[in-house]
């Protein structure tokens, strides 16, 4: 029972692990499009 429990709280730990690693490389992604956009303006400004 104790054996059980435990098992099922490591699989519940490796499914919100999951979900976390997802929720940055999302997060990861959205910083690297922001930074690209924001050299973009920079560098427009610069020309301009």
């Amino acid at each position: 029972m104790i054996k059980q429990r435990i098992s099922k709280q490591v699989e519940d730990f490796k499914k919100q692990n999951n979900l976390h690693k997802t929720q940055e490389e999302r997060y990861q992604l959205r910083i690297r499009v922001l930074e690209n956009l924001a050299t973009r303006v920079a560098e427009e400004n610069e020309v301009a």
